[in-house]
């Protein structure tokens, strides 16, 4: 991210994005235009306005420079703005606005009124602002003063930006007012200046309640209990990339956020086999007896987003990959690594060919546009049983390590209220095991169901002495034979044994049987018996 990066700042699009044309074209169109930056509003704004939609914090503008082709990957374009006229605005001043006529794509480059823009200005100016470093203080005070200029500017150049357009735009959906939108942003410039803007104050303003049904991202929602640092990297992956892979220990959550990300009826969930050896495997099968292509639900899916998205419905659809690693990914999705690497109005390169006369079901249709509302969610784990992804995967994909700590887990599974002992119990156990994330979620839920049937059938209230007793059950049935199998292979096993034999010391009252097997592990350790006494 170089939007504001005090060396050389950027923004870096994918050339979908911008019109279609050649590049000085679009130097002549955008060379002194205003460039909006916003992101998702915080949380704890609460707005309302019976048209607006979409809440976002406005966080910077540039005055473009040029633009250049990214020399690392030509299907991306760089925006480069006028050296000192790009502007960050302060740290803990926002302003939430909302557009009443954009379109999602292209908000970056549709313009405000000169005074709604002052105005926004004016308030970050304000003598309570916290700037990120001198440079965004300069370069705000330098804006104020010529801002007017630069509107006029960006202004009078729009009827030659249309001009310049008119011989350069591809209009392969000219029967779409969708493809107005994506291929000419200044078409209908004079709408854009009466658009409304509706701002509030951060700090000492009486908001008014969120409307019923404005909720935040679905997405967003799935990730919350994700540390700062994970919902960060998942933000990023999930608005650069349509291949998104989540790694972590087994029972950790990967497939619990995969499966939650959209609503279900936009969500189509694949288990992928270890044989899977080609694409037939993964969409379908040609039946000779029919002519026809047989596909299985993945083709459904594929073939709804399609339809959706040319109906104008972009909102994202996911296709989740349990295990996608369990098979050698690119034998039986080559399609989907290739084609979704084309813009999103590339339609015959994204566009996916089965044989036969036709798809089972669906009369005279053998292909479908592979729709660039998808994402693909992919989980794997890394153990000897699944294959290593190649670097054919991991230059077309973002991935996402989850790592949750067990106090999340149990917060999340609503089991707040267990008595902190226990908590930091398996926080030191966690860190005993050198960073062997042991307490998963399935873990979690079985703790959740044995408290809950101890404490029925005792007649003690000592919660403490109920919830590590629960515990103590499920260490000894899920835990401990995960550990007995892996430990003799492990680099260094005497070092885990001794560090559980220390945290065993703190705890062998309230978890007898987990204190008897680290006992016989070490004897057995000693004397070089097998250790291997649970794991099968």
């Amino acid at each position: 991210m170089h939007l504001f990066d005090g060396f050389e700042p950027y923004l870096k699009v994918k050339a979908s994005q911008l019109p279609n044309a050649h590049i000085d074209i679009l130097n002549q169109i955008f060379n002194n235009q205003i460039l909006l930056f916003h992101s998702f509003a915080p949380e704890d704004y609460e707005t309302r306005h019976a048209v607006f939609h979409n809440p976002s914090t406005m966080v910077g503008f540039y005055r473009i420079k040029k633009i250049t082709l990214d020399p690392v990957n030509s299907d991306f374009y760089k925006i480069h703005p006028y050296p000192e006229e790009w502007i960050r605005f302060p740290k803990l001043v926002s302003l939430q606005y909302y557009w009443s006529d954009t379109d999602a794509r292209m908000g970056n480059i549709k313009s405000l009124p000169a005074s709604s823009l002052k105005e926004i200005m004016s308030y970050m100016m304000s003598p309570d602002a916290i700037y990120h470093d001198g440079r965004d203080e300069k370069n705000l005070k330098n804006a104020w003063d010529k801002i007017d200029d630069w509107l006029k500017i960006a202004n009078d150049g729009i009827d030659n930006a249309n001009e310049l357009l008119s011989g350069e735009l591809n209009n392969y959906r000219s029967n779409s007012t969708d493809s107005q939108i994506i291929n000419n942003p200044f078409k209908n410039h004079e709408a854009f200046k009466n658009l409304t803007v509706v701002a509030f104050k951060e700090k000492g303003t009486d908001l008014p309640v969120k409307p019923k049904g404005v909720v935040s991202s679905q997405w967003q929602d799935a990730i919350r209990h994700l540390s700062d640092t994970l919902q960060a990297q998942f933000h990023l992956a999930w608005h650069s990339k349509q291949l998104i892979i989540l790694s972590g220990e087994p029972g950790c959550g990967k497939s619990k956020i995969a499966c939650n990300l959209v609503k279900a009826e936009h969500r189509c969930i694949v288990s992928v086999s270890s044989s899977f050896t080609s694409q037939e495997d993964f969409f379908g099968y040609y039946n000779p007896v029919n002519a026809k292509f047989h596909g299985f639900a993945l083709v459904s899916f594929l073939i709804q987003c399609e339809k959706d998205w040319l109906k104008g419905d972009k909102s994202e659809r996911v296709i989740v990959l349990e295990e996608m690693n369990i098979a050698q990914p690119e034998h039986y999705m080559s399609d989907i690594l290739t084609k979704t690497q084309y813009p999103e109005d590339d339609i015959d390169a994204r566009t996916i060919h089965f044989p036969g006369s036709e798809i089972e079901g669906y009369p005279a249709k053998t292909k479908v546009m592979l729709s660039p509302a998808i994402k693909f969610v992919a989980t794997v784990n890394i153990d000897h049983s699944v294959r290593k992804l190649t670097q054919r995967v991991l230059d077309r994909a973002a991935i996402v390590k989850i790592e949750i700590s067990p106090s999340t887990i149990l917060s999340h599974l609503d089991l707040k209220d267990l008595p902190s002992t226990l908590i930091q119990c398996l926080t030191n156990l966690n860190t005993v095991l050198d960073g062997r994330y042991r307490f998963s979620y399935r873990t979690g839920t079985s703790l959740s169901t044995a408290i809950s049937i101890i404490k029925n059938a005792s007649s003690s209230n000592d919660i403490e002495q109920i919830a590590f007793k629960a515990l103590d059950f499920v260490l000894v049935q899920e835990v401990w034979p995960r550990i007995s199998s892996t430990l003799r292979s492990d680099f260094h096993p005497e070092r885990i044994l001794e560090n559980l034999d220390k945290w065993k010391s703190q705890y062998s009252e309230l978890l007898q049987h987990s204190a008897d097997i680290i006992d016989d592990w070490n004897e057995r350790f000693e004397q070089g018996s097998n250790i291997d006494t649970m794991g099968i």
